[in-house]
């Protein structure tokens, strides 16, 4: 990709498969930032210890509280974290005729404190070249990682989803042009999934979803009691797509809220070329 155009900032944000050291100095040469999470003891060109042992042992910058979501065999619970950080110069790793350079940038730690008993803590150690000397900016770099959830939960709905993979195109150009079409409606669809979590109940706008759809949504299944929600406009697109809607359903999955959305374009796509043919 290269760097990033002038006015721009790009950073490379991921989890600890992403701990490869030429990756560090590959975002150091094309001007990008980056948040990793250390997946590896990785070795100091300046003392002894690791990045995990050498940013335990930095002062405490400050606390923040982290609302946990029950998970199998654990019941939810907020759980208090301990954040510090410091600089670090890495020791580069050994490669077949290749001598790479020592590479510094910023660690820092989210470290739970005071776990239930039987649960393992949250421990979170980044690796960064964003600022983190006060408390703020190492939040910023804990935030901006915690973001993580909602770009997996894009790629899901681009290719658990749109089964963008699925595509069986054979060159590289025609999958790009595919993929600058999908990415826009992943991007929708992952905006209708949020607004109808965060705020189930709110009515939806007039220009959230074209008339005809909705036109064609009620003639299925008629309007909701209280009115079209965020909620409500999801299942039913969903049901659209197979989503049964029964009141242990839960929340619809990518299958069906693609398969829901990809039958109601062709309906809305039907209506409006017979809708020409007779104005015509």
């Amino acid at each position: 990709m290269g760097a990033p155009p002038d006015g721009a900032q790009w950073t490379l944000l991921a989890d600890r498969e992403s701990d490869i050291y030429e990756t560090f100095l590959r975002c150091q040469e094309n001007r990008w930032h980056f948040i990793l999470r250390a997946g590896q003891p990785r070795a100091l060109a300046q003392e002894d210890g690791s990045v995990f042992t050498a940013v335990s042992e930095g002062r405490e910058l400050g606390r923040f509280t982290l609302d946990i979501r029950a998970r199998p065999g654990q019941s939810a619970r907020q759980a208090v974290l301990v954040v510090r950080s410091r600089p670090v110069v890495l020791r580069p790793p050994w490669r077949p005729g290749v001598g790479l350079k020592p590479c510094t940038l910023n660690v820092v730690e989210a470290q739970e404190i005071d776990a239930p008993p039987g649960v393992e803590p949250i421990r979170w150690v980044l690796l960064t070249d964003w600022p983190c000397e006060r408390f703020e900016s190492a939040m910023r770099v804990v935030k901006a990682y915690a973001c993580r959830w909602l770009i997996e939960q894009y790629h899901k709905c681009l290719k658990s989803g749109t089964g963008v993979e699925q595509s069986q195109l054979s060159t590289a150009h025609h999958i790009t042009a595919l993929l600058g079409i999908l990415a826009v409606v992943a991007v929708r669809l992952l905006n209708m999934k949020l607004l109808a979590a965060h705020g189930p109940d709110q009515p939806i706008r007039g220009d959230q979803l074209d008339p005809t759809a909705m036109a064609i949504l009620e003639a299925h299944y008629g309007q909701p009691p209280g009115g079209w929600t965020h909620q409500t406009l999801l299942v039913g697109i969903a049901r659209m797509g197979g989503f049964l809607a029964r009141r242990g359903d839960g929340t619809p999955g990518w299958l069906t809220i693609w398969r829901g959305w990809d039958k109601l374009s062709l309906l809305v796509q039907g209506f409006e070329l017979a809708r020409s043919e007779r104005c015509g």
